[in-house]
């Protein structure tokens, strides 16, 4: 019976780190792309995540990265789309870098 409770123990555990770890991913995120627009004075109407299908080529992308679209509206109130690439090459979302390619 002991057997049996400790392999349990082990999914269960393992289950909640990787939850913990993909939220707190989505979470940093998050930050970096509202951060990014404060600074550029831009309001995000929404975005999200991508990995395939990117103007970012697979060599000029770090493993760490993170490719996001974004829609965001300037101060005169015109709609505009862009992809930002997050984190650094090495260091991937450990340091804020943000880059920065306007659709269109």
């Amino acid at each position: 019976m002991e057997f049996f409770f400790l392999p349990i123990l082990i999914s269960i555990m393992a289950l909640l780190f990787a939850w913990s770890y993909l939220r707190a991913r989505r979470k940093k995120i998050s930050v970096y792309v509202h951060r990014w627009a404060k600074e550029n004075e831009f309001t995000v109407l929404k975005y999200e995540e991508r990995s395939f299908f990117t103007p970012y080529p697979f060599l000029l992308r770090g493993r760490n990265q993170v490719v996001c679209k974004v829609e965001v509206v300037d101060s005169q109130g015109a709609s505009k789309s862009c992809w930002l690439r997050l984190g650094s090459y090495f260091s991937g979302l450990l340091t804020y870098e943000v880059d920065c390619k306007w659709c269109g």
